[in-house]
Formats: C-alpha cells, structure tokens, sequence
C-alpha cells in the first residue's frame, strides 16, 4: 500500500527517516520535497553532532577533540594538535550515542563515567574482556543503575546535553591508548582502559573495586582484538565452522537486510514453507 508524506499529506512517500526527539523515536515517512528539509537535520541525539553537521553545532569544544603531542612539542614552538575524532570507530560512536542516552533517562545534564560504562557494557568486545575477569555485566549494570546520581527534572532538550570534565580526559586518553597498542582506531576496549585511569568517577572506582587497572586490561585488550588492528572488531568462534565454510546462515542474512526481496513468488514461497514445515520427509534440499 502507498503511504503519502506525513508532513505534506498530499504527494506519495519515497523516504523513510527516523528522528530521535527528547529520547523518543519517531519514524517518518517524507516526499521528495520534504525529505530535504529532514535529511541530516533536527532531532538527532546531542552526541551525534559531534560526528556530523548539526544544527546545534559541535558537541564538543574544538579544544577537547585535539590531541597535543608532547614529543613534537619538545622540539617544536608549537605542539602538533590531531582530531581525535576521525579515529573514532563506528563502534564507538554509537556507544558515545548511547552513553548521552543513558545520561538523558536519568534526567543528567552531562554525560559522565558512569553513563560511558554502561554503554561500554553493551559492546561484544569488552563483554569478552569482562569475561575473561570472569566479571558478571549484569552485576557492573546493576551497581550503576543503583548509585548513578539522578536528576529530580526531566529533561525537555538533548540537545542542553553536554560531557563531564573526566570524560573529555577519557576520550583524550582513549587515542593515547590506541596508539601504544598499534592500533588505527579508537575503539571500545580503549575508552574501557582509560575509564580505569580515571579514578575520579563512579566508573573508575567500580572498575577498581573489582581489582581491574589499566595494564591488566590492556593485556587482555591484546588478547581479545591482538596488537596492531585495523578495525577491533572482535569475531566470535563459531561452533559450526564446516558448515560456516560450505554454506550461508540464511537467518542471520535475513536479520541483517542482506536478503534480496522476493517479488512476485507467492506460490513458490508457500510451497517451501509446506515443505520445510512437514513433520515426515523433513530433510529437505533447497536447489537454485
């Protein structure tokens, strides 16, 4: 069925966005004239701005992305300043997304420690580094869904977000991090290292009552993602590796949008639900 544009009414949909607005999600569907107006526009979350054009500007002042040099300032008048964000992974700058999230659901005005770890925590790879402390994720959640300071109003604006002091030293020390380890990216398991290093937070604090420190991280970092990656991402072993080699999940390409549509097969694709869902002959081979 053909939906017409929600903003005009009038003209056929050919875009379908959606648009985050005090935490809540809207989805929208625009006509070519109105989809301009949206496209990379209002509503995004506060720490979204930081990675692209926005509205409302830079997240962060220009002096907490740059990364000075100590080395090159030593021979040099001037020390070597780099944006440290263009080595965000994407990784890591849905988590910084989520952590403004997390800070916003508490009614916080800045996003602090606490909010990073518990976006930290939702992640693949430092999921295995915890795991290889043998520390539970839901205990980490527990704790700081139960000591993170909350604010009595509700926030109205995202956008009246801004980042903690400890997190601006986080973020600094994340890309110092990365680049000890050889690495191209700033990713996850390196803001978790420098959230170990900043001890002034309820982050660091938990991290330490659990006996972490930076170096112990940073081993099991090197473990987990190895020394000198490219892109950190941590690929779980599979337990069907032979089957892996020959064919293809059709589930997890389904889930991911991978799939092709099919267009016009109604009677094919009732067919093979028959035969996949009888109960005798349930071995059957799909060919072509």
């Amino acid at each position: 069925m053909e939906r017409v544009c929600d903003i005009c009414g009038v003209r056929l949909s050919t875009h379908t966005i959606t648009l985050i607005k005090n935490g809540v999600k809207k989805t929208l569907n625009l006509c070519d004239i109105d989809y301009p107006k949206y496209k990379g526009n209002t509503f995004r979350s506060p720490m979204e701005s930081f990675f692209s054009q926005d509205p409302f500007g830079s997240f962060f002042d220009s002096e907490y992305t740059q990364y000075s040099n100590p080395r090159y300032s030593e021979s040099q008048n001037e020390s070597e300043s780099i944006d440290i964000s263009q080595y965000f992974s994407d990784g890591t700058k849905n988590l910084m997304q989520l952590a403004a999230q997390k800070a916003v659901e508490m009614n916080r005005r800045e996003v602090d420690t606490e909010h990073l770890l518990l976006a930290l925590i939702t992640n693949d790879i430092v999921q295995e580094i915890l795991k290889n402390f043998k520390i539970e994720v839901k205990d980490i959640e527990g704790y700081l869904i139960t000591n993170s300071p909350k604010g009595e109003t509700e926030l109205q604006e995202l956008s009246s977000i801004s980042i903690s002091p400890r997190i601006k030293n986080v973020l600094q020390n994340s890309f110092q991090i990365s680049r000890e380890l050889g690495h191209s990216y700033v990713g996850p398991e390196h803001l978790l290292i420098a959230l170990t290093q900043e001890s002034d937070g309820i982050a660091g604090d938990l991290l330490q009552k659990y006996g972490l420190t930076p170096e112990s991280i940073r081993q099991k970092t090197v473990r987990v993602v190895g020394k000198g990656a490219q892109d950190g991402k941590y690929i779980q072993k599979s337990n069907t590796p032979k089957l892996d080699k020959y064919s293809r999940d059709l589930t997890k390409l389904a889930n991911e949008g991978k799939l092709d549509p099919v267009i016009g097969r109604f009677d094919e694709i009732e067919t093979t639900i028959e035969i996949l869902s009888r109960r005798t002959k349930n071995n059957p081979v799909l060919i072509g």
